[in-house]
């Protein structure tokens, strides 16, 4: 892979970022069978510093990961992340991992005070891939046998939309050399979980996540 940041100029700030894998593999469940790998990651980054006394900066990220294709059955497609996102300031959009995903983030960061610091966020998830499986950040498939079962419709027909979510963030730096970090979240599911044929009327329901904790510096 290959990447790059840098300035545009004293304001625009931008990072890109760009991967391939390739090789073969061997299925678990057909030892004889082996598939070609050849998956795709992308990255795209654009920041600008408003150089307001409140308004500090906002930008946008776009991240593409591309997931198998339902008509190519010897050829796997789905972008595997050596080290995946923790999304460590977002709620429920932990879910979803950087595995056949197409990410859009806006942001924006505000300094309401000397001490304290917001940041507020837009996420919207879709697969890259109806052909492909939705996976979680850790990286497992993102269905389960329970009762009842809820199976991956993997017909190549799933719709694409994973939903959005809104997410607003506080710091305060105290002056005890300690920061405090509040958070809320609000993830709306997309038609994906909607779907009758995934997780229906369990999908339809918003989530609302919220968070405090503290970082002491030493």
């Amino acid at each position: 892979g290959t990447r790059m940041e840098g300035k545009l100029n004293p304001q625009w700030f931008y990072h890109w970022m760009l991967n391939r894998q390739v090789g073969r593999m061997t299925m678990p469940t057909t030892p004889e069978t082996r598939v070609d790998i050849d998956a795709y990651n992308a990255l795209l980054n654009l920041d600008y510093f408003v150089g307001h006394t409140v308004l500090r900066n906002a930008g946008f990220e776009v991240t593409i990961s591309t997931g198998d294709k339902a008509y190519t059955p010897t050829k796997m497609e789905t972008f595997s992340p050596l080290f995946p996102s923790n999304h460590d300031r977002s709620g429920a959009m932990d879910w979803w991992g950087m595995m056949n995903s197409r990410i859009l983030t806006l942001y924006t960061f505000l300094d309401l005070s000397r001490t304290l610091e917001m940041l507020m966020e837009f996420h919207s998830f879709a697969i890259k891939s109806n052909g492909a499986a939705w996976y979680l950040g850790d990286m497992s498939p993102a269905w389960w046998s329970g009762s009842p079962q809820v199976n991956w419709p993997g017909d190549g027909q799933a719709l694409k939309s994973g939903g959005t979510e809104f997410d607003f963030h506080w710091t305060w730096h105290s002056p005890w050399d300690r920061a405090f970090h509040f958070g809320y979240s609000r993830y709306t599911p997309g038609d994906l979980l909607k779907s009758p044929k995934f997780w229906g009327p369990h999908g339809t329901e918003a989530v609302h996540w919220g968070y405090f904790q503290t970082e002491v510096k030493f």
